[in-house]
């Protein structure tokens, strides 16, 4: 049996110390690829689902409870990856996502579907930086780089086939089977990891912050509510509106005194003591709020302005999660060479010329143009999300990678949803007069045609008004982010590296053995 310890540097991946390191990175790249798939795909559908259930009103609720539920899980599953182990908590991530995913394809409802992508998210949250956070333990500093590269190539992947699959399932099969297409990936990465990945875990005493993160979820829940509903199911100045704000901003105040006081923090605080993990997770944080906004306004902008089929509508997100990869491939390397700090700067650059661009998109707006812009907008984020992940795992040691990992993961999906909860209530509000209408399902659902010319040319001048106000909000995202990345430290990535041995507490040894 060969050990990949966490103290020694493995070799690059073609000539690593032990064959079978290949199949637990191919099972890590399949449990990852189930999450970039969902999203890819699920993106795509929605204006078809919506319209088939009739339900527009609630349009933004199916990717704002999956990105809730997956935000609020995330830094938990953080903690209890560095208490019980890796493998253990994203087989019980792995398995609620793919339970979400079994519900969610025989929801009959918006509200069911709503409720199933709520479990889907819990598993999500546990998936995604638990696979980071293994890459970070079995890889040296140089290689994490080229790793984290590789993986986002598995958001490439699942763009390119997402659209495409989802697509040709929604438009011909029916868009249930984009739900039940990730049955299979689960049970062969489950399969691979079972047998390849082994873990000796160092037993520590250890207490769940249950307090912090309910008040978490409260506070988060009473924000969708407030800038989703706000204004479109009663007034901004109400008593409903009243509540919800004093319970969220009440709310988030007692978890961040929850947080101060805990023994073990759903987010530890103490975090943020370091200069390099602060910038580079509340730049995620903005770099969140760019993503949401390709993956929740392109779709809707082709099929509810331009007109096309859902095909169309992933084919206009491929390129942003091309771009993303192929940029994310490079700049880890060029991190390590030249900082983090530059690399960054320039990612969120090309994010904002992007989103700019993006604000003259309109009715008569040619197709490749639009899908040219979603690449720019991918290449930006592959070039300064990879350096931020990097920074923060090589910021501390293995104890406490797992928690800084998951809180990394949770600021960018925390990002997600306030960034959807903003646009999803100027859609609602833009698109007020036609909202309730039938008119709007019929559209989303690709039966428009029916419809009198009038009507379908006011409920595209009303959707691209809507459009073009949820990307001012993402530019002005985009634009925080930019002067938030540029405080990050100068210097190399090797002077910001912190080692084991720097730290004193016991780090459980992680191996790839031959089954």
């Amino acid at each position: 049996m060969r050990v990949i310890g966490l103290g020694l540097k493995c070799k690059p991946m073609e000539t690593a110390p032990h064959p079978h390191i290949r199949p637990v990175v191919a099972g890590l790249m399949l449990s990852m690829f189930l999450v970039a798939l969902d999203g890819t795909i699920v993106s795509t559908a929605m204006p078809t689902i919506a319209g088939e259930l009739k339900g527009f009103s609630l349009y933004a609720w199916v990717p704002s409870i999956y990105l809730l539920t997956q935000s609020v899980s995330t830094p938990i599953y953080g903690k209890l990856a560095d208490l019980y182990g890796r493998k253990l908590i994203l087989f019980i991530g792995i398995g609620l996502f793919l339970l979400g995913s079994v519900l969610s394809g025989a929801a009959n409802s918006m509200m069911l579907l709503i409720i199933f992508r709520a479990i889907q998210g819990l598993g999500a949250g546990a998936v995604f930086p638990t696979t980071v956070t293994i890459i970070g333990d079995l890889f040296s500093l140089e290689q994490r780089a080229r790793m984290q590269g590789l993986f986002s190539s598995v958001w490439g992947i699942s763009s390119v086939l997402g659209p495409l699959v989802g697509g040709t399932l929604v438009d011909n099969i029916g868009w249930r089977w984009i739900f039940y297409l990730n049955i299979p990936f689960g049970l062969i990465a489950v399969a691979m990891i079972a047998i390849y990945f082994k873990e000796r875990s160092v037993h520590r005493e250890h207490s769940l912050d249950i307090a912090g993160a309910t008040l978490l979820t409260v506070s988060l829940c009473a924000m969708l509510l407030f800038l989703i509903e706000g204004g479109a199911s009663w007034p901004w100045v109400s008593a409903q509106s009243a509540v919800l704000l004093i319970v969220a901003v009440a709310g988030m105040g007692l978890f961040f005194r929850q947080e101060l006081h805990a023994p073990e923090p759903v987010l530890p605080l103490s975090l943020f003591r370091s200069r390099i993990i602060l910038v580079s997770t509340v730049g995620t944080f903005f770099a969140g709020i760019v993503i949401i906004s390709i993956s929740f306004e392109l779709p809707l902008y082709v099929q509810g302005v331009l007109g096309q089929d859902a095909v169309h509508a992933g084919i206009a997100l491929a390129p942003m999660s091309i771009g993303w990869p192929l940029a994310a491939s490079q700049s880890g390397k060029l991190a390590i060479r030249y900082g983090y700090r530059v690399v960054s700067v320039v990612g969120f650059v090309l994010q904002v010329i992007g989103l700019a661009l993006l604000l003259t998109l309109s009715v008569s707006t040619s197709f490749v143009f639009a899908t040219s812009l979603s690449f720019l907008v991918g290449v930006g984020l592959g070039v300064s999300t990879t350096p931020m992940t990097i920074a923060v795992q090589s910021a501390v040691a293995w104890a406490r990678r797992g928690v800084a990992t998951g809180t990394s993961m949770f600021m960018r999906s925390f990002g997600q949803v306030v960034g959807l909860a903003v646009m999803g209530s100027i859609i609602n509000n833009v698109a007020g007069s036609i909202r309730t209408s039938s008119a709007t399902n019929q559209t989303l659902s690709m039966h428009g045609h029916t419809l009198p010319p009038a009507v379908l040319a006011h409920i595209h001048a009303v959707l691209l008004d809507g459009i073009h106000d949820a990307f001012i909000a993402a530019l002005v995202g985009g634009a925080i982010g930019l002067v938030v990345v540029a405080f990050l430290p100068g210097g190399s990535a090797r002077e910001h590296e912190v080692r084991e041995e720097e730290e004193a507490v016991p780090a459980p040894r992680q191996e790839a053995v031959e089954a």
